[in-house]
């Protein structure tokens, strides 16, 4: 059976954001970019975050909440000066 967004390999298809990525192993990760103002040497980097799942569905509904929430982030620590270690953590 294939449910919307999600291929006959399992493959999630045409929904894939670009911060959601499979691992070698099948395990999808969040990666998250985490802008110039934050780091302290002033160069863009990235979070990467294990949604510890194999399953195309889940892994989209995790990182869709997830990447509602590094949006708020990014956005209060530019905002308000917050410091890169605590994004990192």
């Amino acid at each position: 059976m294939v449910f919307l967004g999600e291929t006959s390999k399992g493959n999630i298809g045409l929904f894939n954001p670009a911060y959601l990525v499979k691992s070698r192993c099948g395990v999808f990760y969040l990666r998250w970019p985490l802008p110039k103002q934050l780091h302290p040497q002033k160069k863009a980097s990235t979070l990467k975050l294990s949604l510890q799942t194999r399953d195309p569905r889940k892994a989209l509904r995790l990182s869709r909440s997830l990447s509602q929430i590094g949006e708020r982030l990014n956005e209060y620590g530019i905002a308000h000066g917050m410091r890169y270690e605590v994004g990192r953590s």
